[in-house]
């Protein structure tokens, strides 16, 4: 049995029970604090198209390729996303169009199910 897990059976209140785990918060980064202010300046105020990459809306992708240009650092995709989601950006969607459209389906629904 391990030593901790008896102390805490037996009572003693000198053991912590609840240990933090992994790294601490902005620990092994590869930006540093300076790059991240240069990044999210870039991205709040500019488009990729502005700064010359070759994307028109800013995606992971962009955002890669910014960083790796100005820092000199690549970095995954998975990277990119947490930093984005640490910076409090959000992923977009844009809603779906439909571009077909079945009248038999519609006029269906309209007279017999939108009714109810």
């Amino acid at each position: 049995m391990r030593m901790w897990s008896s102390k805490v059976r037996s009572g003693e209140k000198s053991v912590k029970t609840t240990v933090k785990r992994g790294r601490k918060p902005g620990q092994g980064k590869r930006l540093s604090a300076r790059d991240e202010r240069r990044i999210i300046a870039m991205i709040r105020d500019k488009n990729p198209h502005q700064l010359h990459l070759e994307f028109y809306l800013w995606s992971v992708g962009a955002v890669m390729a910014l960083i790796e240009r100005e820092c000199g650092i690549a970095l995954s995709d998975s990277s990119i996303r947490n930093y984005l989601r640490h910076w409090g950006f959000t992923v977009q969607h844009p809603k779906p169009r439909y571009t077909r459209r079945d009248d038999v389906i519609v006029q269906n629904w309209l007279d017999h199910e939108y009714p109810k």
